[in-house]
């Protein structure tokens, strides 16, 4: 774009922020770095756009941030300080800000998730259902009665 006759001629041509520019664009560097930005906010941004969907999302939330941490590992497959770092940082944003154990528990009886065998935490996401109920039902009776309901689904 900015090779082409008309920014060759004045009132362009040799104007330093338009020579800046096209220093910028012709960058391999910046290029990559663009690239680099698109590949790990994209994952994210689905994350976002499902949340944010219209349609209830609790029970796929957890499911969605796993495939945006692997999706954001494949990318960085060849550079193990990124492939660790960009999905540390997502842990860390889910753990502090998101998650909640009413989403493992979702997760859990969430159909497509728990009879999916690529599903990996199964039996992360079983720990905190059992968390749930034991805040949810007061008594050991209703807790015990539910627990074998569970172990049946």
């Amino acid at each position: 774009m900015f090779n082409g006759p008309e920014y060759s001629y004045p009132p362009y041509a040799n104007r330093p922020h338009i020579m800046a520019c096209i220093d910028i664009l012709g960058n391999n560097e910046f290029w990559r770095a663009v690239e680099e930005i698109a590949a790990v906010s994209e994952p994210l941004l689905e994350v976002l756009r499902d949340v944010s969907g219209g349609k209830p999302s609790i029970g796929s939330i957890y499911e969605s941030m796993t495939k945006a941490k692997d999706s954001i590992r494949t990318y960085h497959i060849m550079d193990e300080g990124k492939c660790k770092a960009f999905p540390d940082m997502v842990d860390g944003w889910w753990q502090n800000k998101l998650h909640s154990p009413l989403h493992d528990a979702a997760a859990y009886l969430n159909p497509s998730i728990q009879y999916n065998p690529e599903v990996k935490f199964l039996g992360i996401i079983k720990e905190e259902l059992i968390a749930v109920l034991d805040k949810l039902l007061p008594t050991p009776e209703l807790r015990h009665d539910m627990t074998a309901q569970i172990f049946v689904f």
